[in-house]
């Protein structure tokens, strides 16, 4: 039997998997680290000792978008292939792409990341930096309107559709437009849509940085990354507090239908196309596989589900029925929640 670093004990099948992970929560170059497994051999949960139980779960909280988006085209709202200014209007979308693409960018652009808007997040201003860069010094805080005014700095990256290019402004749009097309603002339509369904009372789309209280924070490197007015703009984005059994039980309903038609989520049905290796990004979702060179040859199946820049991630393991979730509170290296996450997989008992 293996034991958590808080003593429980590991069932057999996880023997294996939680030694690796009280070896790497034991490292200096990670935060809390929080492991919860879910397979057809049962449920592995770790959590460092002393970790807070809420964590900011960054960019995992497109599949939260997405799934009210889905809903709202279930209910007829709106459709993918509905004109972003149709519902937004032309001011917002004027100088994010070229003037004879105004008309062009869809919803399903905006999910897919393939509208030709470049990301206010991270892609480096006429100066060299991008806002991450500056948060790593200074938290600030912004409106819709300073993303838009920010992402305007950055040329246009090619008609809707001719390229995929990770953008969060993508996301702040999809956000605006949740909020023009159900009438409520976004962290509403988001409890609403997605928390008060699944009763998820511990999960909060950050509207105030206070909400950050008692919440696990994230690294940069060796220092503390302190950047809650920040993470209180992203909303849409990359604005939620959860825990690892919160994300969870948002996994299993994004891929079971509990929450939207199913197809809409379906791996088999998505166009995957290159974003950062070894990422590709179907509709609102990302696919992760490492090539067997890369794995030591040692089988590691695809995964499906979402990552976060503070260490987070959400996976779905088709082949395997088994869903992965873990944060390592960490923003410098963003490699290491997938060095973990492969590890783990490599780990799981072999299902013949």
């Amino acid at each position: 039997m293996g034991r958590t670093r808080h003593g429980q004990v590991a069932q057999e099948p996880f023997a294996k998997v939680d030694r690796y992970v009280r070896r790497f929560a034991e490292s200096s170059s990670v935060g809390d680290v929080k492991v919860l497994i879910h397979s057809p051999d049962g449920t592995y949960a770790f959590a460092a000792e002393g970790a807070q139980s809420r964590h900011f779960i960054a960019s995992s909280t497109k599949l939260f978008t997405n799934a009210v988006v889905f809903q709202l085209i279930d209910q007829g709202r709106v459709r993918f292939d509905t004109p972003v200014v149709e519902i937004v209007g032309g001011e917002p979308l004027a100088g994010l792409v070229a003037d004879d693409s105004l008309g062009q960018v869809t919803v399903e652009h905006l999910m897919r990341h393939t509208s030709g808007i470049a990301d206010y997040f991270s892609d480096p201003v006429s100066h060299g930096t991008s806002l991450f860069d500056e948060l790593i010094t200074r938290d600030q805080s912004w409106t819709f309107d300073d993303v838009i005014s920010r992402t305007r700095l950055l040329a246009p990256l090619g008609p809707p559709g001719a390229i995929a290019h990770n953008s969060d402004t993508n996301y702040q749009l999809l956000g605006r437009i949740i909020e023009s097309v159900s009438g409520q603002a976004y962290d509403q339509a988001g409890q609403a849509a997605v928390c008060a369904p699944l009763g998820l009372t511990s999960t909060v789309v950050m509207t105030s940085p206070d909400e950050a209280e008692g919440v696990s924070v994230m690294k940069y490197g060796k220092d503390d990354l302190v950047i809650n007015e920040a993470m209180a703009s992203t909303t849409a984005d990359g604005g939620i507090i959860s825990t690892t059994a919160a994300s969870l039980a948002v996994l299993k309903a994004y891929y079971d239908g509990s929450l939207f038609t199913r197809e809409y989520a379906d791996p088999g049905n998505q166009e995957w196309r290159a974003i950062f290796r070894p990422l590709r990004y179907g509709l609102g979702q990302m696919k992760f596989h490492l090539p067997a060179a890369m794995t030591g040859f040692r089988r590691v199946n695809p995964l499906y589900g979402h990552s976060g820049a503070s260490g987070h991630v959400m996976f779905w393991d088709p082949a395997g029925a088994t869903y992965l979730v873990a944060t390592v509170n960490q923003a410098k290296n963003r490699a290491l929640v997938y060095r973990l996450m492969v590890n783990l997989q490599i780990r799981l008992p072999r299902r013949m």
